[in-house]
């Protein structure tokens, strides 16, 4: 049987993808995306488009429903033109939700046999009004996020996982339509307004992003606190100085945590020259902010020698992940790491895979992999795991 674009036919999903879209196979046996769909659910799907051995579809009937599957409360969710792409996961149970991304950790880490030291993932304190950050888009006329998979603005009145300071920005942003000043330079452009709780409607960021914070508090304090608890539990020999390295250090999210540890030294990195500024001006006991790229050779080569004498790396970076890898923690040259611990905080479960598979050929060990739902309606997985070399 042929597949062709506007064609349908009834399939049983199978599993998630990445980005939370339900897989499923056609008669044919090409493998199909589809958003708004769970495992285990018999649906009516219409082909979207094909793209060479895969295919997208749109769900048009859900024949026979998850028990789990709810009526999602926002009245702006869905996954067409027009509709909001910001929370896809809305129409499942907040356990159901939890579950999928636990077995998805758990499938990723068999992978590296390390399964048994993935822990049960920790829920958001509240599955909405979370985000204490986000980027709205508008065209001057309409405020609002993206439709899912599309460049398409979802204009919205409301935004249900926004916190309560937020969620009044938005409002009074709202208020302000239309607005000439915010109508985009380029043609189908759209401006950005950033907001975060530090900020109010009069004073909003336009195309100018604020400074990275992550944007679920309750979770963030939880993640501190993980780290805090396992810094604690580090050997400390009285005769060596003990020396941290964090990388993608930020404005000094977690080096607040690691300075109150008890190091003698931390050498904390960011390639934002911003975000060093303003933790320098922190004044944290005992740390050394430290301008380089972390995602060249040469700002590596600054880090290794800057901190040569570390022991113990602590790393939080964005979705690529450490990209750089081999070159601070294996012998290279004259280069002979002498990091026992890592601490590796992630936001994307395939490049933090990717690069302990190359931790684990340098001889680490997994400790504990810690799941935590830092976006709650969203497939995204915050993960903090703790390895170990004798």
């Amino acid at each position: 049987m042929k597949e062709n674009i506007g064609q349908s036919f009834e399939a049983r999903i199978r599993s998630l993808a990445s980005d939370g879209r339900g897989i499923t196979n056609h008669p044919s046996g090409r493998t199909f995306f589809i958003p708004g769909v769970w495992p285990g659910e018999l649906v009516l799907v219409k082909i979207t488009e094909l793209k060479s051995r895969v295919g997208f579809a749109d769900c048009v009937e859900v024949i026979e429903a998850s028990k789990e599957r709810i009526s999602a409360s926002c009245p702006h969710h869905g996954f067409e033109d027009g509709k909001c792409g910001g929370c896809p996961w809305q129409f499942m149970e907040y356990e159901a939700q939890l579950e999928a991304k636990q077995q998805r950790v758990l499938m990723a880490f068999d992978r590296l046999d390390a399964s048994d030291k993935v822990q049960p993932i920790w829920p958001s304190a509240s599955p909405l009004q979370y985000r204490n950050r986000a980027q709205l888009k508008t065209d001057g006329k309409s405020i609002g996020y993206m439709s899912p998979q599309s460049n398409t603005l979802a204009p919205i009145q409301s935004c249900e996982v926004l916190t309560e300071k937020n969620a009044e920005t938005l409002k009074g942003l709202i208020e302000k339509l239309p607005n000439t000043e915010w109508k985009p330079k380029k043609r189908n452009g759209l401006t950005t307004l950033d907001i975060d709780e530090s900020i109010d409607a009069g004073d909003v960021s336009v195309n100018q992003r604020l400074p990275f914070i992550q944007a679920n508090s309750d979770q963030n304090d939880k993640m501190r606190a993980w780290l805090a608890e396992r810094l604690q539990k580090l050997p400390q020999k009285p005769s060596v100085m003990a020396h941290a390295l964090e990388l993608f250090c930020g404005s000094g999210n977690l080096t607040r945590v690691i300075s109150e540890a008890g190091f003698d030294k931390v050498t904390a990195v960011e390639g934002v020259q911003e975000a060093v500024d303003s933790l320098g001006a922190l004044a944290l006991e005992n740390v050394e902010p430290l301008k380089a790229d972390l995602l060249s050779e040469k700002g590596i080569d600054i880090v290794k020698f800057r901190a040569k004498d570390a022991t113990a790396l602590i790393l939080d970076p964005p979705r690529d992940g450490l990209k750089i890898k081999g070159t601070l923690l294996d012998a290279k040259g004259n280069y002979k790491s002498k990091i026992k611990n890592i601490f590796y905080i992630s936001c994307d479960l395939a490049t933090l895979t990717r690069d302990l598979e190359f931790m684990l050929e340098q001889k680490y060990k997994i400790k504990e992999i810690q799941p935590l739902d830092m976006f709650p309606q969203t497939s995204h997985i915050e993960l903090m795991v703790w390895l170990a070399k004798k």
